[in-house]
């Protein structure tokens, strides 16, 4: 009977576990001075274009925190873009399905997170 409910139990909480798993959130500070941000793309802001590897490595050594996070379906390279506060106008983007979480509210055609740190900002 154990081995039942157990059994019972775990189809009811595996899919949450894994979905929570499969969310992304943005790149931590540690993560991007290490080079660390695989799957993301490194954009120049004003041209919504991929960042130079020159901007890039400026952007990894300068960064100083997190800024917030957005995600809109028009933008080009990727639904959600990452913001931190840098010497250089990069952020980070990736595709992601919409967000989840109180702290996302929508402006406009966009989705804004009200939260300064990442690990609330679930995509």
């Amino acid at each position: 009977m154990k081995k039942h409910c157990l059994a019972f139990a775990a189809t009811l909480f595996v899919p949450y576990i894994m979905s929570a798993q499969a969310h992304e959130i943005c790149p931590s500070i540690e993560s991007i001075k290490n080079g660390r941000f695989q799957g993301w793309t490194a954009l120049y802001n004003p041209s919504d274009t991929p960042a130079s590897a020159t901007m890039v490595s400026e952007f990894e050594t300068s960064i100083t925190e997190f800024y917030t996070a957005e995600w809109s379906s028009d933008y080009s390279y990727g639904q959600a873009r990452c913001y931190y506060y840098s010497n250089t106008d990069v952020s980070l983007a990736k595709a992601t399905p919409l967000p989840r979480g109180i702290n996302w509210h929508a402006v406009g055609n966009r989705y804004q997170c009200r939260s300064a740190l990442p690990a609330a900002c679930l995509f």
